[in-house]
């Protein structure tokens, strides 16, 4: 079978708008997996949709075309990997309200981290695969190259709404970790009262048992609430990467 240049600069832009979307998501672009399992994939994944997707571009155009595929697909993974993203700062709000935080650990997957961080991380890992989202999420990156083609997204509008759908992440962030965060300011008053009618009592040394015995019995009883939320975020998530690559469309 003889392999013409055009079928090689279409393999090569759909190898770079997908290896970036798989670098971003978890699992698939982990630094746990072996780099040849993770480059192999994506070839491979790449190599399935060349004879599919029909891409024409000229040849004079494609520094600009490798640019705005970046862009791209910098945008969509960004919005695949958002519910993972709140998991990781809802797990870190907790972990600073409860004091767990002083025991962190080194992720490979997120940086300096948590242990509440990882926990909430593999839940939505978990449900991820699970719920079979992973699949919703190949089908709509391939999608993709039916509505922006290689060479034709607009980014103004995408851009533009980036800022607000940011904002959003942090505060869905703060919601999810409302409930051991009240719960904390309310042990954290009841501790200022004891301080001062017990003065001689070290509250500094009794308080970090109770908060983090508190938090991980609240984060306990709201498991169900959190893995309910996970899977409605996971659901909005499709939603808006759907929208932005609308949004991205001329």
């Amino acid at each position: 079978m003889e392999i013409s240049v055009q079928d090689l600069i279409d393999f090569l832009l759909i190898l770079l708008r997908a290896g970036i979307v798989m670098t971003l998501l978890p699992i698939f672009g982990s630094k746990n997996l072996p780099a040849q399992f993770r480059i192999g994939f994506v070839i491979a994944f790449s190599f399935l949709l060349t004879p599919v997707i029909d891409i024409k571009v000229s040849e004079g155009d494609i520094p600009l075309i490798i640019i705005s595929e970046v862009m791209a697909g910098l945008i969509m993974g960004i919005i695949a990997r958002s519910v993972f993203i709140v998991a990781e700062m809802a797990g870190q709000v907790i972990s600073n309200s409860t004091g767990l935080s002083m025991a962190t650990v080194f992720d490979p997957e997120a940086g300096h981290s948590t242990e509440v961080s990882r926990l909430f991380w593999i839940i939505s890992i978990f449900i991820f695969f699970s719920s079979g989202i992973y699949r919703d999420i190949l089908y709509i990156f391939t999608r993709s190259y039916e509505i922006i083609p290689p060479g034709r997204p607009y980014f103004h509008g995408a851009i533009k709404e980036l800022i607000p759908f940011t904002g959003n992440l942090i505060g869905f962030a703060l919601k999810m970790a409302s409930g051991v965060v009240v719960i904390m300011l309310v042990i954290n008053i009841i501790m200022g009262f004891i301080s001062r009618t017990v003065p001689q009592m070290n509250v500094f040394f009794v308080a970090y048992p109770v908060y983090i015995g508190i938090g991980l019995t609240v984060m306990l009883i709201s498991l169900p609430a959190y893995i309910y939320t996970s899977q409605t975020s996971f659901d909005l998530m499709k939603e808006q990467l759907m929208k932005f690559i609308y949004l991205m469309r001329r």
